[in-house]
């Protein structure tokens, strides 16, 4: 597989708020060789059921309302990282990144070849060790 944008920094990126932005951007800073594309705002997930037709009147397509939205999924050869970008990483920033690989793997097959991470500027040591216990790895820029 390969994502849609080169891997490298730029002033702004899809689905990105200004402080997720700058972790992202002093990530690819640090790590300027990790990747060969990516992929931002990437939709995983099902619509439910009572969602039978887009909504343009509205704006835009309403399905994807219903969609989760993965920051980043990132290539290097065959290998691929589904990307969380936090300012502070919690808790929750691990169920949703488990929750990205659970779509993931139905969307893409094994998901043995996908990586976990939540790249971010600072987490408590509590959230390293739930990370730890669950797959996840921590990044910390």
């Amino acid at each position: 597989m390969k994502g849609f944008y080169p891997y490298q920094p730029q002033n702004a990126f899809p689905h990105m708020g200004p402080e997720d932005t700058k972790v992202w951007k002093r990530f690819i800073q640090m790590y300027p060789e990790a990747y060969d594309t990516v992929d931002y705002d990437v939709k995983v997930g099902t619509v439910p059921a009572f969602v039978t037709r887009d909504e343009q009147a509205i704006g835009g397509n309403i399905k994807d309302l219903y969609l989760r939205k993965i920051d980043v999924v990132a290539f290097a050869g065959d290998h691929i990282d589904v990307i969380e970008v936090k300012p502070i990483a919690g808790f929750s920033a691990i169920g949703q990144i488990l929750g990205y690989m659970m779509h993931w793997s139905e969307e893409h097959g094994n998901v043995a070849q996908a990586r976990a991470v939540i790249v971010c500027a600072s987490a408590p040591l509590d959230v390293h060790l739930l990370a730890e216990q669950n797959g996840v790895e921590i990044i910390t820029v």
